[in-house]
């Protein structure tokens, strides 16, 4: 048997597939590399087939069907032989001897997952900085799915990139894991299968995979919120289905919490119609009732203000800390109590939106004048907590309430 299986899907990549190739031939350890060519009419498949003359590893499977990223895979799963499974984009690279690496760490171990470190880049530098980091570096044992799960979601890290994780294929086909037909989310889904069943997962603290940002990402698609939120609600009935039938399973109760707090404000901000959307696309009966119980759900981030509320009506300038759903939520919860504030702060202003919600955005440090009679209100993630207060703190707020969100 091989040491491990690398698929990676193919549909007009002919732009970065040849780094990528380059960059996976020039692993010395005993590996596949299977290409599925999804009907691209580029210049792909030529690439590869200059590859596969000096390189046996190079397998090519073409379509006879377009298929999309997810049953791609499936179809590169299927063909796979080696002891261990990974998968890699077309637009990305792996470092030299990474495979190597990987195959090393698991075989010591006895792992069934390890998850991997990666390293964003691209010609955006704002949208490499916005990209979340993985977690290299920050778990150094090697955990239980249960142990591992509810310690990335208290720390509010939950990484869910397809590419980050490696797996014993024959966990993979043991519990017969798959990816489903979604655009966006199906990697999620995929690794949060795998996190409920295995018993031995751990990190490997280095970087060795290169994630390209670029705008012709599927993230930049025009209807990418749509398909996330679909993706979202895709992996929450994935694990409520586990929960279904391992009830004592205390993580999927946390995991459901933590999946439940990403859609809500995403449901939340969209208009009625394309709430419809997504729900037509759904199948069956049991997935449409589930999605009609979340979207009913009015408040979900803020669940402490009536605590507050003796505190918060002593003070005639509100200021909400944040942009983000839980703000939104918050000013209405305001709304109801009729509690008026004079806008949105943030620390850093560096986007185009002046208003948000019909109230103005402002730096932090522009309101220094209130902050002698003002109450700031934090709904940012508790994440970043510290940094907020030391930043209300050098502006000269001294009367703030941290609402603690975790988004």
């Amino acid at each position: 048997m091989i040491d491990i299986s690398v698929v990676i899907p193919v549909w007009n990549s002919e732009k970065y597939l040849e780094e990528c190739v380059q960059s996976l031939s020039q692993n010395s350890c005993d590996a596949e590399f299977i290409f599925v060519d999804d009907l691209s009419d580029d210049s792909s498949v030529k690439i590869l087939e200059e590859f596969q003359k000096n390189d046996s590893r190079v397998k090519i499977i073409k379509s006879d069907h377009k298929l999309g990223a997810a049953l791609a895979r499936n179809k590169g799963i299927d063909a796979a032989s080696g002891k261990y499974l990974m998968f890699v984009d077309s637009d990305d690279y792996v470092q030299t001897d990474s495979l190597m690496k990987i195959v090393s760490s698991m075989d010591i171990l006895g792992l069934e997952m390890l998850y991997i470190g990666m390293e964003p880049f691209g010609s955006d530098s704002k949208l490499v900085k916005d990209t979340q980091l993985s977690i290299v570096g920050k778990y150094d044992k090697v955990y239980s799915a249960e142990e591992f799960l509810t310690e990335m979601v208290e720390n509010s890290e939950f990484f869910l990139y397809l590419w980050s994780v490696c797996y014993r294929r024959e966990f993979v086909e043991k519990n017969r894991i798959r990816f489903k037909n979604i655009r966006v989310g199906e990697g999620g889904e995929f690794i949060i299968s795998a996190l409920l069943k295995a018993e031995c997962v751990a990190v490997l603290n280095e970087q060795v995979y290169n994630y390209r940002i670029h705008d012709a990402s599927i993230t930049h698609d025009a209807n990418f919120k749509l398909n996330l939120m679909r993706g979202q609600f895709e992996q929450y009935c994935t694990v409520a289905d586990y929960f279904f039938h391992y009830p004592d399973r205390k993580v999927c109760k946390i995991l459901l919490d933590y999946i439940c707090k990403k859609m809500i404000g995403g449901f939340d901000s969209i208009r009625p119609d394309e709430r419809t959307e997504i729900r037509d696309s759904l199948n069956g009966n049991y997935k449409k009732y589930v999605f009609d119980l979340l979207t009913r759900n009015q408040y979900y981030y803020v669940e402490r203000l009536i605590d507050y509320l003796p505190e918060i009506r002593r003070y005639k300038n509100i200021i909400i800390y944040g942009t983000g759903y839980a703000s939104r939520e918050l000013l209405f919860m305001l709304n109801d109590y009729q509690i008026e504030i004079i806008g949105f702060a943030v620390t850093d202003k560096n986007f185009n939106n002046k208003n948000i919600y019909g109230h103005h955005i402002y730096n932090i440090h522009e309101l220094v004048d209130f902050s002698d009679n003002s109450l700031v209100l934090i709904a940012a993630n508790k994440r970043y907590k510290k940094e907020i207060i030391e930043k209300l703190n050098q502006c000269g707020f001294k009367n703030y309430i941290s609402l603690d969100v975790e988004i």
